[in-house]
């Protein structure tokens, strides 16, 4: 790939010094201190004719080199940063930001170690191609060719530093943007976009080298829909058995915005539906002892066909839509509480089939739960599908030959006709019997032929 790079304005306001013999730690034997800017750079790729990177200004203060391996500054600015561009528009790139300042900074060999980052104003646009790659792949090199092997000394070092963890330590973190970041999916149908108009994250005490810190966690994030989510908490990321322990509140998710990834996924439509949710993000050492408390207003999904319904069902465990009806409350909305659990450090743990197994046990659960006060009758096998396909109640007995309703049998029918009430969607069957005492209640002369034969 052949590059350019460009700039208006370069100054070093400071001292440097440059020693040939290495140290003997093998650092090269340089040192400075003083201040940098530079303005106006451009870092241009002229074979596919677009902007890698550019910025209007950087600024590093407090500069102090005591050698290769030994890097420190007391502050960076960065202004108006654009990289990987992607079209001719100069205002259309992968990333951009305002301002990026950092504070304190200090590097040396296998750690570095940051006091605040603060990033202002970041403006994403990320994007999948038709054919399932990514926009930005073209500034990959895809060549096939692999570098030549290096001598055995360096294979060796670079073996030893691989053997010593990258230690991080950043006291904060501060992202604050009221710019759209952009996720656009060609490869669905239709395209999918999707994204934030709003974000706001706050991060303290990420310390790699004292993995059982508890580092606080908030998170504010506006969709371009005007849905938030909103998170609290701690964590601690870089235990070797990662606990958590964070509470939020996801609120007005338009589920229409996932409709083309769904269509794709699992071979349905989602017509409408709107998502609110209690989060209670809890693990304990790897274990997780999490729960979400979700609301589905007016939430709607179609399969594009029978063999995409069958599919679906299969792996829920339960017909989906049956079980949305038999949810479903008066007002058309759906509650359920889903508690996932599992231990996040087996190598065989899938989060999502976590998650459609924790739902199909939430929503058998509801029914019983619920149902169950009606008269509802459940027996063993195949529990959620049977729930789901045809509910049973207990039976009203009549005395033979009768039409009259037992006393202790209106209560039963009055509790049917709230569960109608609080359930419209659902229908009730009713299947009449008969037997052998109903035929000679009513026809007498039948039980006087019947005593004859067995005399």
């Amino acid at each position: 790939l052949y590059y350019c790079f460009t700039f208006d304005t370069f100054n070093w306001d400071g001292t440097a010094a440059f020693n040939t013999q290495q140290k003997e730690s093998g650092a090269v034997n340089i040192s400075a201190k003083g201040n940098v800017t530079l303005q106006q750079p451009d870092i241009h790729n002229h074979d596919i004719k677009r902007s890698l990177l550019k910025f209007k200004s950087l600024e590093l203060k407090g500069v102090d080199i005591a050698d290769s391996e030994t890097i420190a500054l007391s502050d960076l600015s960065l202004e108006k940063l654009s990289a990987l561009q992607r079209s001719q528009e100069e205002t259309d790139y992968t990333a951009r930001f305002d301002r990026l300042a950092i504070n304190e900074a200090r590097y040396t060999p296998n750690k570095i170690a940051i006091n605040t980052v603060k990033l202002s104003a970041l403006e994403n646009t990320v994007s999948r191609n038709k054919d399932g790659s990514w926009e930005h792949d073209k500034w990959l090199n895809r060549s096939d060719k692999k570098p030549a092997g290096t001598a055995k000394g360096n294979s060796e070092e670079k073996q030893a530093d691989e053997s010593k963890p990258f230690l991080i330590s950043l006291n904060q973190l501060d992202v604050d943007s009221n710019k759209k970041i952009l996720f656009t999916d060609n490869s669905t149908q239709p395209a999918m976009v999707a994204g934030l108009q709003k974000l706001k994250l706050e991060l303290k005490k990420l310390y790699s080298e004292k993995p059982d810190t508890d580092s606080p966690i908030k998170l504010f994030a506006q969709t371009l829909k005007h849905s938030t989510i909103e998170l609290e908490g701690t964590a601690r990321p870089f235990a070797e058995k990662v606990s958590l322990d964070v509470n939020g509140d996801l609120k007005g998710f338009d589920l229409r915005v996932a409709s083309p990834a769904a269509n794709k996924a699992i071979g349905h439509i989602i017509q409408s539906g709107q998502l609110d949710a209690k989060l209670t993000l809890l693990a304990e050492e790897g274990i997780l002892d999490s729960n979400i408390a979700l609301s589905l207003y007016q939430f709607h999904i179609k399969p594009k066909s029978k063999k995409d319904a069958e599919k679906l069902d299969q792996k829920f465990g339960m017909p989906l839509n049956q079980t949305l009806v038999l949810l479903r409350d008066k007002d058309d909305s759906i509650h359920l509480d889903i508690p996932i659990t599992g231990d996040v450090n087996n190598p065989d743990f899938n989060p999502m089939d976590a998650i459609v197994k924790a739902t199909s046990k939430a929503a058998t659960v509801t029914l019983i739960t619920f149902y169950t006060p009606y008269g509802l009758i459940y027996a063993g096998g195949n529990m959620a599908f049977n729930l789901a396909t045809a509910l049973n109640f207990d039976p009203l007995n009549f005395a033979p030959g009768s039409s009259e309703v037992a006393a202790d049998n209106k209560e039963q029918l009055s509790n049917l006709s709230k569960l109608l009430t609080e359930k419209p969607q659902v229908h009730l069957t009713l299947c009449g019997i008969t037997n052998q005492q109903d035929a000679l209640a009513l026809f007498p002369e039948l039980k006087e032929q019947l005593e004859k034969s067995n005399k």
